[in-house]
């Protein structure tokens, strides 16, 4: 799935948030990544804020894994960036766990060259079958 956001978002505070639930019989796996399809040719991108969700219910940013989720309980997904030549390449995470407990981290972008967000996409990119919801999702720009 793509979503295109209209317009480029070049600079400025930015925040991504899902509330989300694993199946418990079968967890899906799937990222959802904030985007820049600037970069040139047809296809090529660079990557900015990147969350998935194994099938283990690690939230993971990038390659570092954040929380479990509890399975079959809705939890909530924040990441939170600023755009802009003078702002750092990363973003910050926040998980919170059905039980109201919090954990977070900051991650880099996983490409240097991610300046400017053009597009929303969530990917199911598991092998196996499997099942997620995704709930209220959310992608603020604050101009």
């Amino acid at each position: 799935m793509n979503y295109a956001t209209g317009r480029p978002v070049e600079k400025g505070p930015v925040e991504l948030s899902f509330a989300v639930r694993q199946d418990p019989p079968a967890p899906g796996r799937f990222w959802v990544e904030l985007r820049d399809y600037q970069a040139g040719g047809k296809g090529e991108y660079y990557a900015g804020a990147s969350l998935g969700v194994r099938a283990d219910a690690a939230v993971m940013v990038n390659k570092q894994e954040v929380a479990k989720l509890p399975p079959g309980e809705w939890s909530h997904v924040a990441a939170r960036l600023t755009l802009g030549a003078d702002q750092p390449k990363d973003s910050r995470v926040e998980v919170t766990l059905s039980d109201g407990s919090k954990r977070s981290a900051r991650a880099p972008f996983p490409s240097k060259d991610f300046t400017v967000l053009t597009a929303l996409i969530i990917s199911a990119d598991g092998d196996e079958d499997g099942a997620f919801f995704l709930d209220d999702l959310k992608l603020a720009v604050e101009e």
